[in-house]
């Protein structure tokens, strides 16, 4: 099981569409963050895995080495191997930080939104709303310089959108980054006019990756390359699939447990709350969550895209219409727009070439940094 520590509600940012950041400031203790690994602990098989969160995590620096160091000793008392992540925004980051994430290799999430201009429309420090591009460039180089299993993680925003290909050009070619990751803000409103200019943007994207990996420097993008390998895998395990509570969950600094780390905004819902770390994780509560996931979905029902669809994510589902297995319009749109782009460039990339490149990744296999060996 892997859970999703939110070390801090505090951030030195001020990012225009963030939902995690409260005032006032709320910040993990070290007993809390221990209650949490054990409660996951518990309840896990074969490995545990801690994801490092905000806010801005790094904020809290001085207690991660220390949950590193709890994690090892808990895996070890039950038998479990141990994994860690973390997601920053990178201006904190340095030589020291770096090399602890190398040493207990670490998956490092740094958040760049795009181009200079592109990345500075919303992404502004707490003090002076000043553009910080240049200051995560400038640790994203650090970072690049170094073996870590390293990911680029962006923010598809209605105020940005028009310029993802000309952002992921930027980074890919200026910068060396080569795997992105996309986290969709679907807790805005998004126009038929955005939809539009979304669906444009990832056909030019496409277009992007597909020359890319004609000229043998593919990219790993995981909107493109995840509805790919479903495709080419005939569609989503419903059995493999996060299980909303049950192979993810989530910490909040006053000890809550939820089960996805995106449903923590939603802090005055109790019924999503399926435990604490002084009592563990409530049975019930999350059986109870799981049963309602488990529903079929009434708005899939003869839907060609139904088994290569992200129609299973509980969470997001919960988001948009309050209840699990309910897919909201906003999703239903967005995965019709992924599954026909992604469908185009599987009509037109070497597939036999891209199954050799991609072969773990099309199985199954998270893929970080070298999704192409």
């Amino acid at each position: 099981m892997n859970i999703t520590l939110f070390l801090t509600r505090n951030c030195n940012l001020r990012c225009s569409y963030c939902y995690a950041v409260k005032e006032p400031p709320q910040i993990m203790s070290l007993q809390v963050a221990e209650g949490a690994i054990r409660a996951t602990a518990e309840k896990s098989e074969g490995e545990i895995g801690v994801r490092f969160f905000g806010g801005e995590p790094l904020l809290e620096w001085e207690n991660i080495p220390k949950i590193v160091d709890y994690t090892y000793k808990i895996a070890s008392e039950r038998n479990l191997y141990p994994s860690f992540a973390v997601s920053t925004n990178g201006i904190l980051l340095n030589s020291r930080m770096l090399d602890f994430f190398g040493e207990h290799d670490f998956e490092v999430g740094i958040s760049v939104d795009g181009s200079p201009f592109t990345h500075n429309m919303n992404r502004r420090t707490l003090l002076g709303n000043q553009e910080t591009f240049e200051l995560v460039k400038e640790k994203l180089r650090m970072a690049l310089e170094r073996n870590l299993r390293l990911t680029t993680e962006i923010v598809i925003d209605p105020s940005t959108i028009e310029y993802l290909p000309e952002s992921i050009r930027y980074l890919n070619e200026e910068l060396g980054v080569s795997f992105f990751i996309f986290s969709v803000n679907i807790l805005t409103a998004w126009s038929q006019e955005k939809l539009g200019q979304l669906k444009v943007s990832y056909y030019k994207l496409s277009e992007f990756y597909l020359d890319k990996f004609h000229k043998g420097k593919p990219l790993a993008i995981d909107m493109l390359n995840n509805k790919m390998n479903v495709i080419l895998r005939g569609g989503y395990i419903r059995s493999g699939t996060c299980k909303f509570g049950y192979s993810e969950i989530a910490a909040t600094p006053d000890g809550k447990i939820y089960p996805c780390l995106r449903l923590i905004y939603l802090e005055n819902d109790e019924s999503i709350v399926i435990g604490n770390v002084d009592t563990g994780i409530d049975d019930e509560r999350r059986q109870r969550l799981l049963t309602s996931w488990q529903k079929p979905s009434s708005r899939c029902i003869g839907c060609e895209n139904q088994k290569i669809c992200l129609n299973w994510c509980g969470s997001g589902n919960y988001i948009l219409t309050g209840d699990p297995s309910l897919v909201g319009e906003f999703f239903c749109q967005y995965e019709k727009i992924v599954v026909e782009v992604s469908k185009n460039l599987l009509g037109r990339i070497d597939l036999q070439q891209y199954k050799e490149k991609f072969s773990k990744y099309i199985e199954g296999y998270y893929c970080i940094e070298n999704c192409n060996k």
